[in-house]
């Protein structure tokens, strides 16, 4: 079985879209879901299906998309303020660097579609995130 691995390592980093692209730690997610969705696209042909007999469904793989959420601890301002600019943009997007240790790093563009924040105990909060286009991963 593999050793169980907190939360709190998963690293989000959020890239400056400069050229070379420089990748800025936001935040340490603690309490996360990490997800990989895959969507199957129904190719069955029903023209010419007779009613009367029965017949397979055809599909191919389709749409696959990573989430993620949790709650954050912020690492410095300037990084929150970044998190919030991204938020704040037409599209709501950024190219981003997810670290599971013990699994691997994936690397999207991502959409940032929640971002709430608290000051109760330092600047912690939480943020949901979904990939927009190809994810590439590399395993550990």
């Amino acid at each position: 079985m593999p050793d169980k691995k907190l939360g709190r390592e998963v690293l989000i980093k959020i890239g400056d879209a400069a050229s070379p692209e420089v990748f800025t730690k936001i935040a340490s997610m603690n309490a996360k879901q990490i997800g990989i969705n895959g969507q199957e696209i129904d190719m069955t042909d029903h023209d010419g299906i007779d009613a009367n007999s029965a017949h397979w469904a055809e599909g191919v793989g389709g749409v696959r998309r990573l989430t993620l959420s949790g709650d954050f601890r912020a690492s410095d301002d300037a990084t929150q303020k970044r998190l919030a600019a991204i938020m704040l943009t037409e599209d709501m997007t950024s190219n981003a660097e997810v670290v599971v240790p013990g699994i691997g790093q994936f690397d999207a563009n991502f959409v940032f579609s929640g971002l709430e924040w608290s000051a109760d105990d330092g600047m912690t909060g939480s943020v949901s995130a979904a990939s927009t286009g190809t994810v590439t991963f590399t395993a550990e």
